[in-house]
């Protein structure tokens, strides 16, 4: 739990709002934004659920940055996503990082829409 390394959950939150921003990331993991700063102040640990979000969400993060700039990446998350059919902040919430990725894949290769996830 090193939060210079970011491991442990002081190290995804403190990963996850550097990227996006306090109010973001916390709104992605479905949780206040005190909550979050506590986490990455290593104040407070998310329960079971809240980390698989904030590692769910973490994971995101590398894909998300080779596709767009950090401003870039959180305009997108909040912004209509067609292929989602969704603001990714929201499609996120409801079904985690897949959906994200398969539309982050589809932009990449052009297409309008997640088509199918390579194996």
């Amino acid at each position: 739990m090193d939060r210079a390394t970011g491991n442990g959950p002081a190290g995804m939150a403190l990963r996850a709002a550097g990227v996006l921003g306090h109010a973001l990331a916390a709104e992605m993991v479905g949780v206040p934004v005190h909550r979050l700063a506590a986490w990455a102040r290593g104040q407070e640990t998310p329960d079971p659920e809240e980390l698989a979000r904030l590692a769910d969400l973490v994971s995101l993060l590398e894909p998300l940055l080779r596709a767009f700039a950090p401003d870039r990446a959180a305009a997108w998350l909040g912004s209509h996503e067609p292929a989602l059919r969704a603001r990714p902040v929201d499609a996120f919430r409801r079904g985690g990082s897949g959906p994200l990725r398969q539309a982050l894949r589809a932009r990449h290769r052009g297409g309008a829409g997640p088509g199918p996830v390579p194996g």
